[in-house]
């Protein structure tokens, strides 16, 4: 059974590695893990919003909303909804299955293939001329761009 004396559905936890807790009271002193805390504090609003906004809708499921999950380069990891840990400074995200799969196999060194799905428009309109001098059309302008993501 789901106990809210355990979880807190109002704030996120931020949690980070005995790495890189260096400072006083185990505080971040590396300005870019500080800046990773900073910067995800706008991710809160969303999550309560969204855990908020969809209760329901997994209550008619039969399950509890889940729960979500941040994890930062820096080892700064945000989790919601918040709840205390017995131990500071054995998690880091960075170490996880969940954050290797999503890390770039340009930083990880390795390969790790995707399977990726793209849907474009072939209609009439897409085979406009968006530059006469190049000919380029919206489908082709689309083609490369997407290309250029991937």
């Amino acid at each position: 059974k789901f106990c809210n004396g355990l979880f807190d559905e109002t704030i996120t936890t931020v949690r980070i590695p005995a790495s890189v807790a260096k400072g006083g009271n185990r505080n971040p002193t590396n300005p870019e893990v500080v800046e990773a805390i900073c910067y995800t504090r706008t991710a809160e609003r969303w999550m309560v919003e969204k855990y908020n906004k969809d209760k329901e809708l997994w209550k008619s499921l039969g399950t509890a909303s889940p729960h979500m999950y941040f994890g930062s380069y820096t080892g700064v990891f945000r989790i919601f909804p918040a709840r205390s840990s017995r131990t500071c400074g054995e998690y880091d995200p960075r170490t996880r299955p969940w954050y290797k799969a999503s890390v770039p196999s340009t930083i990880s060194n390795s390969v790790k293939p995707r399977n990726i799905v793209i849907l474009m428009d072939t209609s009439r309109s897409m085979n406009t001329t968006m530059n006469a001098k190049t000919k380029e059309t919206r489908l082709m302008k689309m083609k490369k761009a997407v290309a250029s993501t991937v």
